[in-house]
């Protein structure tokens, strides 16, 4: 059985695990070729982002009702903002175990194993913050102490479990997680569902019918690479903007930027090899692409001015206050992400599908791009 455990990152990404490498997981651990571990503070940080998140989109609420009751007498536009904010009032001292109640519902779904924090974490935790050990990027590093909770867990459910398949966005822990051999570290669910033990799982929980429809449509793909790779690039802006980028080359204090803009795609290589998580109803390509974007960003002035003319000559003053600019900046950026096709409901498990069946599902099938990794050239 595989053994899994996922960052807190990756759940902010897709809240409502909702995407396809989301659910493939789960069909994974209802199918018990899989497990999922759920140490305390990744659960902890998860549920009470989502309750910031959702308490300030209330609070939004209200207040913009408050702002249509200030503004006018019309009756019907005072009944409804005075229902919206008495809704959001209401809601406000509610929303907060209901965020909660979701999130541990989808646990017990899946069956994950939590991990309560321990007296030995605790204390090891406490030793490394002195000692500036992994994750903890320096000496006495408060803001890392959740990481190390979150590490010290790790480490305790490799121990027990053998092996243990960790997916992470924080380069630290994922530094962290390479070190160790009984922890195989990925950047993202796509990229743990691609390897070889994931897909052999997955093979193991569909049926022959279905495999043999799988293997067929995955034989015909490949015809349609020129129809895929319009898709994807029709799909992109939607998916890119406004997504955020962290990259060491990035003049900002913490290297982050927003993708404003797409401009234009350079290329789309798709792999054919696998198909990333194929089911009965939907089939994942993955794809790498090399894009041309609009980055945006704040820049204290002083830094801006200490840049070499080489670095400044291309950057675009979009605004102006007293102490930083806004800037846009135009990059060509490396993606790499999955195009899925969502097929008619059940269609591949039922019958052997003949080639013009097979055609006529990726015709008609919907399609959706994730990507989930990027850097600038």
């Amino acid at each position: 059985m595989l053994a899994i455990a996922i960052d807190t990152s990756i759940y902010k990404s897709d809240a409502k695990r909702r995407r396809p490498a989301f659910r493939a997981l789960t069909r994974l651990v209802k199918g018990n070729v899989a497990s999922l571990a759920m140490p305390f503070f990744v659960k902890r940080e998860f549920v009470t982002k989502q309750q910031t998140i959702v308490g300030d989109a209330i609070k939004a609420i209200t207040s913009a009702a408050g702002t249509i009751l200030d503004n006018t007498n019309q009756a019907d536009l005072r009944a409804y903002a005075q229902q919206v904010r008495d809704d959001a009032r209401q809601l406000q001292t509610a929303f907060s175990p209901l965020i909660e109640s979701e999130f541990d519902n989808w646990l017990t779904e899946v069956e994950a194993h939590e991990y309560p924090i321990t007296l030995e974490q605790a204390e090891n935790v406490a030793k490394d913050y002195f000692t500036g050990a992994p994750p903890f990027k320096n000496l006495k590093n408060r803001n890392d102490i959740p990481d190390s909770f979150i590490w010290r867990a790790l480490l305790d459910i490799a121990k027990e479990s053998g092996q243990l398949h960790f997916v992470t966005g924080d380069n630290e822990l994922f530094d962290a997680a390479q070190a160790v051999p009984q922890i195989t570290p990925y950047r993202s669910l796509d990229e743990f569902l691609q390897t070889k033990e994931c897909q052999a799982a997955i093979r193991s929980l569909r049926s022959r019918t279905l495999d043999e429809n799988i293997q067929h449509v995955q034989a015909h793909l490949v015809e349609h690479e020129t129809d895929f790779t319009q898709r994807i690039t029709n799909l992109l802006p939607d998916e890119m903007v406004p997504k955020h980028i962290h990259d060491e080359l990035l003049p900002t204090v913490d290297h982050d930027a927003t993708i404003c803009n797409v401009n234009w795609v350079n290329s789309i290589k798709i792999s054919f090899d696998d198909g990333t998580y194929s089911w009965a109803t939907e089939i994942g390509l993955f794809f790498k692409l090399s894009v041309y974007c609009t980055l945006e960003y704040a820049l204290p002035k002083t830094e801006y001015h200490m840049l070499p003319l080489d670095d400044r000559k291309d950057l675009k003053v979009a605004e102006d206050n007293e102490y930083s600019f806004g800037i846009e900046d135009d990059q060509t950026l490396e993606a790499r992400g999955v195009l899925t096709l969502k097929l008619p409901d059940r269609t591949l498990e039922d019958i052997t599908l003949s080639d013009s069946d097979i055609e006529s599902l990726i015709a008609n099938a919907d399609y959706s791009i994730e990507v989930y990794e990027i850097e600038i050239e």
